[in-house]
């Protein structure tokens, strides 16, 4: 089981959501990952949260941290 972080600061494109989910797709069962968003708007999170359970995550944490601030924490099942 190993441990990814992944930050995203900024807006978020169609180009940069395949990024992500190619970086998501490298985990294996039982690996982690821990993403913290600098976003303007929740949407991008919640598609984001759409790509993981595609993939066969479980979301454990999903909270907004402040006004334009997002985590989630999720596990590769």
């Amino acid at each position: 089981m190993s441990s990814y972080s992944l930050d995203i600061n900024g807006p978020i494109g169609l180009s940069d959501y395949s990024s992500i989910n190619d970086y998501i797709n490298i985990l294996e069962g039982k690996d982690s990952i821990d993403i913290n968003m600098n976003l303007d708007n929740r949407e991008n999170m919640d598609i984001i949260c759409d790509l993981l359970n595609r993939t066969n995550f479980e979301i454990d944490v999903k909270e907004k941290v402040n006004s334009n601030k997002y985590h989630i924490l999720a596990l590769k099942k």
